[in-house]
């Protein structure tokens, strides 16, 4: 057989059995890479083989790994075997398959407000705070707000505490800023300034809700429907050039007043 014809089998068999989830999309589309390779050489015995992974009817997960690897086995390296490498491989494909079994983690999202100290501030002025026999000065006059995304919930421990990277605090400074790190913006910047950043104060935590993309504030609706600004600290409101103060400038012109007590009466 062709390479092409190969490549073009292996691109529609793909196509075909792309809605599968889970398990089986791991499975199928395992033994389609190995007629890729050609460690399957007919099409008909792949067919086969897919078939008899679909048609299953096995509700026990240790039985369906066990007939998957069978399957495997038979197609690894079929002419030149390599028993050490056949194993690992196949203790690598069964890896993969409990790895896909378990359940996912639910994943949580964070606004952190952050302030960021060196030891090497300004000697002439006085020091935010000290600890440990040193000064530290901040970084930042206001907090930095962070998105952190991780699997677990914010470790309450840290915060509103003075985490230093004193051999004293180690432990806390270690957990804190693999937590920070993953924020880009915070990641970058502490790779870039490492040795002058040695301490670190969270003041506020706060859990947003779920969502598929990342966190953007300006994709937020902030706005308040009935009052003249918004009410969060992002602000995007709309100024009319035209008004005579910036308190009619800001005004929300599309709120109507009572206009639930109106509709009321009018659906009477």
């Amino acid at each position: 057989m062709g390479r092409i014809t190969r490549n073009n089998n292996v691109s529609n068999l793909k196509t075909q059995y792309k809605n599968l989830s889970g398990v089986k999309h791991f499975q199928v589309y395992s033994l389609i890479d190995l007629y890729s390779r050609g460690n399957i050489f007919n099409i008909n015995t792949l067919r086969y083989e897919i078939n008899k992974i679909l048609s299953s009817s096995s509700n026990q997960q240790q039985n369906q790994i066990d007939n998957y690897v069978n399957i495997i086995k038979k197609f690894l390296e079929p002419r030149k075997p390599r028993q050490k490498k056949q194993n690992e491989k196949i203790k690598e494909l069964v890896a993969n398959i409990e790895k896909k079994l378990k359940p996912k983690e639910k994943i949580k999202t964070y606004l952190v407000d952050a302030l960021l100290f060196t030891t090497e501030g300004n000697v002439e002025k006085r020091p935010d705070f000290k600890k440990y026999g040193k000064s530290y000065w901040k970084l930042s006059v206001k907090y930095i707000q962070y998105t952190i995304t991780i699997p677990t919930e914010f470790p309450s421990a840290l915060i509103k505490q003075r985490i230093t990277d004193a051999k004293e605090d180690d432990k806390e400074w270690k957990q804190i800023i693999d937590v920070m790190s993953e924020d880009e913006k915070f990641s970058t910047y502490y790779d870039l300034r490492r040795s002058y950043i040695n301490a670190i104060y969270i003041g506020r935590v706060e859990r947003i809700k779920n969502r598929r993309s990342s966190y953007n504030p300006l994709d937020e609706n902030l706005r308040d429907a009935s009052k003249q600004s918004i009410y969060y600290r992002y602000i995007e409101t709309n100024v009319s050039m035209n008004a005579d103060t910036f308190k009619e400038a800001i005004e929300n012109n599309n709120y109507t007043q009572n206009e639930c007590w109106l509709n009321s009466i009018y659906d009477l």
